[in-house]
């Protein structure tokens, strides 16, 4: 089951905690407004998404999307992804990593002849 909000449930931010305290962040592309214009795009400190069609995506807060469209650009959201500890089970010790880099160094020693080494 997800955690955004289902039908009937408020999206609203937890209570006491201001709108920067949504639980949720969207996925979506800036297109020029009524004034065609992205030229002021790179001023905006928004988190920037690799787009492989070139189009300039973002994922951001209700608060930032509020900011684009106040500016005059058009917004088309895509996703919607909630904010969520990350799974333990991602995160390596410093160890696992230790091991995965000296690993990686023996096969790129032993793929080059281990000239250099």
């Amino acid at each position: 089951m997800s955690d955004l909000p289902q039908a009937g449930q408020s999206s609203e931010p937890e209570p006491g905690r201001g709108r920067e305290r949504f639980r949720v962040r969207f996925e979506a592309t800036i297109h020029p407004g009524a004034s065609g214009d992205l030229s002021r795009i790179d001023e905006i400190e928004v988190f920037r998404v690799p787009s492989p069609d070139g189009q300039i995506r973002v994922l951001a807060t209700p608060d930032e999307l509020e900011h684009l469209i106040d500016l005059g650009f058009e917004l088309h959201l895509h996703r919607a992804y909630p904010i969520r500890p990350l799974d333990p089970s991602l995160v390596e010790t410093d160890e696992a990593v230790q091991r995965w880099l000296m690993d990686w160094h023996q096969a790129v020693r032993r793929e080059s002849g281990g000239a250099g080494s």
